[in-house]
């Protein structure tokens, strides 16, 4: 793989949420790459302070809202639409990105 793996993968793979068979490509391409392995040990830093934060509890309306959203077969106004992990995605700026 020449291109570098693109942010949300890494963050999920970091989160441990990816496919088996993606995550042996993630790992097979963080061998080679040193630029991913940075951004994915920043990604695990991000996630472990994002951990110590203290929970809060969501607003009264939100369960209205989301169960509102899923009847009506659409994601809450606002939100964006899902989307799929890959490791061939363009970065934030849609500029392909190529290890050297």
């Amino acid at each position: 793989m020449s291109e570098h793996v693109d942010r949300l993968t890494l963050e999920a793979y970091a989160e441990e949420l990816v496919p088996a068979a993606q995550r042996q490509a993630v790992e097979a391409h963080i061998a080679e790459c040193q630029v991913c392995r940075a951004r994915l040990a920043s990604a695990r830093q991000m996630s472990a302070l994002l951990r110590r934060l203290p929970r809060e509890a969501p607003a009264p309306y939100l369960a209205t809202r989301l169960n509102a959203a899923i009847a009506a077969g659409r994601a809450p106004a606002g939100w964006a639409a899902e989307r799929s992990l890959s490791l061939d995605e363009s970065d934030a700026t849609g500029q392909r990105m190529t290890c050297s």
